[in-house]
C-alpha cells in the first residue's frame, strides 16, 4: 500500500481473520498473535467492525 501525502494511512491486518478470532471470544492480545499484527492494529478493526455492524459490544459482534 502506498503512502498518499496528506492521508493517514490504515493499519494492516485482514479484518476477516480478526472478525473470525472475535467471534471465537478471543482477546485483542491473542488475536495480534494469530495474523503476527500489533494489538493497535487488531483495536483499530475491532472498532471498525462493531460499527459496521451497528453494535456496541464485543458479545454482540460475536453474535
Amino acid at each position: 500500500m502506498d503512502a498518499v501525502p496528506g492521508r493517514p494511512q490504515e493499519p494492516r491486518g485482514d479484518p476477516l481473520t480478526v472478525l473470525r478470532q472475535l467471534a471465537r471470544g478471543r482477546r485483542n492480545r491473542h488475536i495480534a498473535e494469530v495474523p503476527h499484527i500489533s494489538e493497535f492494529t487488531v483495536k483499530f478493526h475491532v472498532t471498525n467492525i462493531l460499527d459496521r455492524l451497528g453494535v456496541g459490544s464485543r458479545g454482540a459482534g460475536a453474535a
